[in-house]
């Protein structure tokens, strides 16, 4: 029997501000007086000097509450910010990888070098002098606010000028920001809160913060507010950052001078000789769910369902494991998630689906049980308070390394998105590593139950569809894998290699469409297939096709695909044809370079195209000859984003701008801005128009268009030619759907009053003046 003597501080009371907590009492209590055995063996806490009144339990509560709140909205600031600068970046630098990539160098590269500022600062310096070196570090952001587009270089080398303008514009502001949370678990540590003796519930306040600002971005703060005033709310929350940071320096301060921030070594911390396997597992197993967020976004919305927005989905999976590893009720869930782990990974093998939908989900939720596997032993490997600041460096160093494995040494080494099966290898290989630490003292039957539901499903899916032999030769692996996970790990991971290899080669083989060209940029994989139906040579991203061609003969000069004769592009050429041709047009995105095919004597193209790789596509003879059939003179091509390129073109030199480019199967959105209309405006001659490809089963872009046009005195008309018949079809016409926008109607006469089956539609605002800018957009409401 456990008997604790606390003047004027009852047990409930205990009970109450730990919320549960998990350490056992005494040690608890022993922050604040001594624990002693009566003669029975029962623990007699005696506190000296004891809580004495109810005023000191409300500064316990007001000091966890004031630490909570200043992480949770600093780390809701961090993740705000990146969207923020993300869109006042983009008109002056463009989508060019090389822009997105300084950036996951800059926010990541900040959030190490905060951490190791905590980490020496909180080595190195007393409390107090900590303090006002913090001070200093929290005030002088506030002359850079609010946030705004810095550009101290002109030209030069576009990555260098980037990380310029971010270290001078953002720099000073996200530093402070990302000291916050392991610098206030720190003093936090430091204080006499019965929590104070593992802190690291705060960190998943911390991860709250972030999903919170993740999902609330594209909701509310987009839609409703403009750039300049997301700036201001911005820099209001910096302040109250700064308040609430101040507030803990002055409990901290309260305390009296202290020594250094190193607190006692934990009886649970290990030797110094482990510390050295300690640091490399913290990386590793904060490296392998960083890499797989990564790399399970880009096969999700890259190869699954190209829907703007989905990455949002993964990020806050990611988070949300974050969340649930460092709560205090977490170990008997991680037991299970680890039992789980291999039966996952199982399913994600060898369980057929039969949608997109359902294999989308299938890859979400083996992710979500892996993050929660190496989220959970993060968690349960965390040190005492004496290595806080040291674990969070490593971990930041485990996270950098995941992210640029996808983000750069992927693209470099693999031909492939080879990223997501080695990263489940090496996911594998670790769980051989801690897999017999779980495992349990007797054995009992319901450890194989995962196994057990896994068959089951397995079987029920196989019923459903009327083929119970394929669920059990589904099941077969299946078992046979599930028993070696428990007995023989490694071998177990090494056949989980072999599948991953197998599937990866044999998806090349089993296609209906021969692979005649395969080439991975910073912009994804591109492949050239051909099918071995029709002989259509086609060129994919993903699961989108971007256009096609026939290798026929007599067919090979045949605009096909979206840009088919018979569809609304055909129409646009073919009433501005003959003496009413334009002599030159512009077109963003090259593709396949399917529009030269509708050149006539004496016209010329202008191609903008941000990708090398899909230039070097088009122009080769003997994947496309759309390019090579129509001559040099006919057509040049302008490589980079296409509204930084289309700036320097002359002015009125176009008659017809068509704009064809795509980012996750939609149009870029800082080339449907006012700004970005202007521009167009500009390069076209006085009688020129703006045609736009909008097809896109995900999005809406009518009234954003419509908007787009009313908000410069335009008229905008759509067409829509999205129920082709299967048989015309299968000649290479595609759905496709298309908007025009010009100054006059008068200057699209013969065009709209075709007598076609594809009218042209005009679309009138809803909502006239709500016009997308650079510095407002709003591409959450326009989902489908």
């Amino acid at each position: 029997m456990l008997c604790v003597t606390v003047s004027s501080f009852p047990i409930r009371t205990v009970r109450v501000i730990l919320g549960g907590f998990t350490k056992p009492v005494s040690a608890t209590l022993s922050r604040f007086g001594t624990v002693q055995e009566d003669p029975v063996g029962s623990a007699i806490a005696d506190v000296s000097p004891p809580v004495e009144t109810d005023h000191e339990i409300m500064k316990l509560r007001t000091a966890l509450a004031v630490h909570t709140v200043a992480i949770f909205l600093s780390a809701a600031l961090l993740f705000s910010v990146q969207p923020l600068f993300a869109r006042m970046v983009l008109p002056s630098l463009g989508g060019a990888p090389a822009v997105w990539n300084s950036c996951l160098f800059f926010f990541q590269g900040v959030l190490l070098a905060g951490y190791l500022y905590v980490h020496v600062t909180s080595r190195f310096l007393a409390p107090r002098r900590q303090l006002m070196l913090h001070g200093a570090v929290l005030f002088l952001p506030l002359l850079c606010l609010p946030i705004v587009l810095r550009q101290p270089l002109e030209g030069g080398d576009p990555v260098l000028r980037l990380l310029v303008i971010l270290g001078v514009s953002l720099g000073g502001p996200v530093f402070a920001v990302c000291t916050t949370t392991p610098l206030l678990q720190k003093w936090f540590s430091s204080g006499r809160h019965p929590l104070a003796d593992d802190p690291y519930f705060l960190y998943a306040a911390s991860n709250l913060g972030s999903m919170v600002a993740l999902l609330s971005y594209p909701i509310l703060l987009e839609p409703n507010l403009t750039l300049v005033q997301q700036s201001h709310v911005w820099a209001c929350g910096y302040g109250a950052v700064v308040v609430l940071t101040l507030a803990c320096g002055v409990m901290l301060w309260r305390q009296g001078p202290q020594p250094l921030l190193v607190a006692p070594v934990s009886e649970d911390d290990p030797p110094l000789e482990a510390a050295g396997r300690s640091r490399w597992l913290w990386v590793l197993f904060s490296f392998v769910p960083a890499s797989w967020l990564l790399a399970v976004t880009t096969k999700v919305t890259g190869e699954l369902v190209p829907i703007p927005m989905l990455w949002v989905v993964p990020l806050s999976i990611y988070l949300l494991t974050y969340i649930l590893a460092f709560s205090r009720w977490q170990p008997m869930s991680h037991v299970w998630m680890v039992r789980s782990f291999p039966v996952a990974i199982l399913l994600l093998l060898f369980l057929r689906t039969d949608s997109v939908l359902q294999e989308m989900v299938k890859h979400l939720a083996v992710f979500f049980v892996g993050s929660m596997v190496f989220h959970g032993e993060l968690a349960r490997r965390r040190p005492g308070t004496s290595r806080l600041t040291a674990f969070y460096v490593w971990m930041a160093v485990g996270g950098w390394l995941g992210g640029m494995f996808n983000s750069l040494v992927g693209p470099l080494l693999f031909p492939s998105y080879w990223e997501y099966p080695l990263t489940l290898l090496l996911a594998c290989l670790l769980f051989w590593r801690f897999r017999s630490e779980h495992d349990p003292k007797q054995g009992n039957w319901w450890v194989f139950l995962p196994e057990g539901l896994a068959v089951a499903v397995v079987l029920l899916l196989a019923v459903a569809r009327g083929s119970l032999v394929d669920g059990l030769v589904t099941v077969v692996p299946l078992v046979v894998l599930g028993f070696l996970a428990k007995r023989l790990t490694l071998v177990f991971a090494l056949g989980v290699g072999v599948v991953l290899l197998a599937t990866e080669f044999g998806d090349l083989f089993q296609d209906q469409k021969a692979v005649l060209h395969s080439e991975r940029t910073f912009f994804g994989v591109h492949r050239v297939l051909r099918d071995v139906e029709t002989g259509f040579h086609e060129l994919h991203h993903g699961r989108t096709m971007h256009g096609m061609q026939s290798t026929e003969p007599s067919r090979r000069h045949e605009p096909l695909a979206y840009f088919h004769r018979s569809g609304p592009l055909g129409q646009v050429f073919g009433e501005f044809s003959g003496e009413r041709a334009k002599s030159r047009i512009a077109v963003v995105g090259l593709g396949t370079g399917t529009m030269v095919a509708y050149r006539e004597p004496g016209q010329h193209f202008t191609f903008y195209e941000i990708d090398p790789s899909i230039k070097r596509i088009a122009e080769s003879p003997h994947l496309f000859t759309y390019l090579s059939d129509s001559g040099s003179d006919a057509y040049d091509i302008v490589v980079g984003d296409g509204r930084l390129m289309l700036a320097r073109a002359k002015d009125r030199s176009f008659g017809m701008i068509i704009l064809d480019a795509f980012s996750s199967d939609v149009i870029p959105v800082h080339l449907l801005t006012r700004e970005a209309l202007a521009l167009y405006y500009r390069k076209l001659s006085e009688d020129g128009f703006l045609v736009i490809h909008i097809s896109n089963p995900h999005v809406s872009l009518g009234p954003v268009l419509g908007n787009l046009a009313a908000d410069a005195g335009s008229r905008c008309w759509i067409c829509r030619d999205q129920f082709v018949p299967t048989g015309l079809r299968e000649t290479g016409r595609e759905p496709t759907l298309y908007a025009v926008i010009a100054r006059d109607e008068a200057h699209l006469r013969g065009l709209l009053d075709s007598k076609s089956d594809l009218p042209w539609i005009e679309i009138t605002p809803d909502k006239p003046g709500a016009a997308w800018t650079d510095d407002f957009s709003d591409v959450f409401n326009i989902l489908r």
